[in-house]
């Protein structure tokens, strides 16, 4: 994968298909950042097209992104190390974001009725 159909937003690095990057249904992968172990800058002197890998590393996977210069690369391994940094140094204290974010503990629950279009059913408990 080329680096440009990549995003970071500081919680999940998502990867797409197309250049756009406008629609999640364009995304073909999205790795959280709890899933991040570990990311390193690797250089390929046989690859003309993109000479600097990034590599980023999970529990069950690795995923290399390609580059086409030095500085780019060093750029998102910085970011994206330091990023995992924080979010291991965090972890366990409580500042980490939790799984399922604002909606992990949600102000209401129960049973709902659900009306519309002339018909009623009943829903499942959420």
């Amino acid at each position: 994968e080329i680096l440009e159909r990549v995003t970071f937003n500081g919680h999940s690095l998502k990867y797409f298909k197309s250049m756009e990057m406008s629609k999640d249904t364009d995304m073909l992968k999205k790795i959280q950042l709890s899933q991040m172990k570990f990311v390193v800058m690797e250089a390929d002197a046989n690859d003309k097209k993109h000479p600097f890998h990034i590599i980023v590393t999970t529990d069950h996977r690795i995923f290399t992104f390609g580059v086409q210069d030095e500085e780019t690369a060093k750029t998102w391994t910085t970011t994206l190390s330091e990023a995992i940094n924080t979010f291991m140094t965090q972890k366990g204290t409580g500042m980490e974001e939790e799984e399922g974010g604002h909606m992990a503990h949600p102000d209401k629950q129960g049973f709902l009725l659900k009306l519309g279009h002339g018909f009623r059913a009943d829903w499942k408990q959420r």
